[in-house]
């Protein structure tokens, strides 16, 4: 292993910037929306996980080099392992899928299973219950337009903030939810009634937060920038989300890591931003409160109790 910076792997170099990313994103969403072959509704279920598998591979090729850079010939696999958020196994890289030309859902089923594998606690079920080896669900030119469109997208730090790509998540989230049509509020509650909901929550650092349905996150993540925005210091806060359904709750566990929001002291028993639980229905509905005609269901359920 050399220092020189000629020899990193092309894969993993930045070829763009934030703005270049954002765009990207936003791309995906407008035109993979109008020609999914399936539901609209759907496509949030295949387009989070593959946008972010490819953050996770992105960021370890960024971690690597950084590595190599800085060790040369003394990088060890123990050094080096310290270097990432998350260790992506041999065979198991963007480019691996990318360069499958047959069968490409079966790998990328293959390599998001080893990944989960990989991290029990932290990414259990965050990839989904899609079986991407489904060709009549997904046919291959699907997939393979959907791989193509995150392709030359770099969503390494280098590229792209997390508060730049955590706001294009949002944006995706807010397209999908126009697409859903009145299942929206399962996931999705408008950015205006999260602003406002928390300002009069009025969150203090030291707090603990909790939302017992919380959707796709963006109140907890809220939360956090009404702190920062006030001066006060985020990481004091203790943050518990938790959701019935299976892939809102994977989308939630993905945009509080895109929002850099995964190392929250945990509020007992586990870290629930690393976590989420799916609670049982019957827990659910105790919590939920009755719909109203003004405010969408998802948006009451947040309570505040002094840190």
């Amino acid at each position: 292993m050399t220092r020189r910076t000629d020899e990193i792997d092309a894969r993993t170099t930045r070829p763009g910037t934030s703005d270049a990313a954002t765009a990207g994103i936003h791309a995906v969403g407008r035109s993979k929306r109008a020609t999914w072959p399936g539901r609209p509704g759907d496509f949030k279920a295949y387009v989070f996980p593959v946008m972010f598998f490819k953050w996770i591979s992105d960021n370890w090729g960024f971690e690597h080099n950084l590595a190599v850079l800085d060790y040369g010939d003394n990088l060890t696999p123990e050094v080096e392992a310290d270097r990432h958020a998350f260790i992506v196994p041999g065979g198991c890289h963007w480019a691996d899928v990318f360069e499958t030309t047959q069968h490409a859902g079966a790998k990328l089923d293959q390599v998001l299973q080893q990944l989960q594998l990989a991290y029990p606690e932290s990414l259990a079920n965050v990839f989904g219950d899609v079986n991407w080896a489904n060709q009549d669900r997904l046919p291959q030119t699907a997939l393979t337009a959907l791989l193509n469109s995150f392709h030359g997208v770099r969503l390494d730090p280098d590229s792209v903030g997390s508060d730049m790509l955590g706001s294009a998540y949002e944006y995706l989230l807010r397209e999908f939810a126009e697409a859903s049509g009145k299942k929206a509020g399962e996931f999705f509650t408008p950015r205006h009634v999260v602003h406002l909901l928390v300002k009069l929550l009025d969150p203090k650092p030291g707090d603990s937060i909790a939302d017992p349905a919380c959707g796709s996150g963006g109140m907890l993540v809220e939360t956090v920038t009404a702190i920062k925005k006030a001066g006060g210091n985020p990481l004091t806060l203790k943050l518990h989300g938790q959701e019935i359904n299976l892939t809102t709750s994977a989308i939630a566990k993905m945009n509080l890591y895109l929002h850099g929001l995964e190392d929250y002291p945990p509020l007992a028993p586990r870290n629930p931003v690393r976590s989420l639980p799916v609670l049982p229905a019957v827990v659910r509905r105790r919590c939920e409160p009755k719909k109203s005609p003004v405010m969408p269901a998802t948006a009451p359920r947040f309570t505040r109790s002094p840190g």
